[in-house]
């Protein structure tokens, strides 16, 4: 695979809400968000803590559903990872704060405003390692980290 970069004929101009994809492979996606998100370089948390994959807090618990195959009422699919927190703590969130959602872990990343606006994902250990995974698991699997990547969060 060659090293190249395609470059139109004519400058290309965005407007805001306008929707961009960059394919980048997964060792040089972090890069790119000194373009596009103004974050201070941390240093790497161990991801066991705080999840494998990250997510926003306004995020419903039906959308993660959808992805992870996770159990949820059709009243709990309405409430975002947020609200989630909110309703199921019995104390003020704090970073590192847990709940399980099926077998999924979700893990209190970023709290603003007493609220948890970044949640870690924290799924289960593969049980029997000889199992392959289906088509539709894999891609989903590799769409989260890819989104996860590009998100930057």
């Amino acid at each position: 695979m060659r090293n190249t970069s395609f470059r139109p004929r004519r400058p290309i101009r965005f407007a805001r809400g306008d929707y961009i994809y960059l394919l980048a492979p997964p060792e040089k996606a972090e890069a790119l968000d000194r373009f596009f998100v103004d974050m201070l370089p941390g240093s790497a948390p161990d991801p066991h803590l705080l999840g494998d994959f990250t997510v926003a807090g306004e995020h419903t618990l039906g959308e993660l559903a959808e992805v992870y195959g996770v159990a949820v009422s059709e009243e709990q699919a309405k409430l975002t990872l947020a609200d989630y927190f909110d309703i199921h703590l019995d104390h003020a969130p704090k970073e590192g704060a847990t709940l399980a959602l099926d077998p999924i872990v979700l893990v209190a990343r970023s709290i603003s405003g007493g609220r948890v606006n970044v949640v870690g994902l924290r799924l289960p250990e593969e049980q029997d390692e000889t199992r392959r995974r289906t088509r539709l698991e894999s891609l989903k699997r590799k769409l989260a980290a890819f989104w996860s990547s590009v998100a930057g969060i």
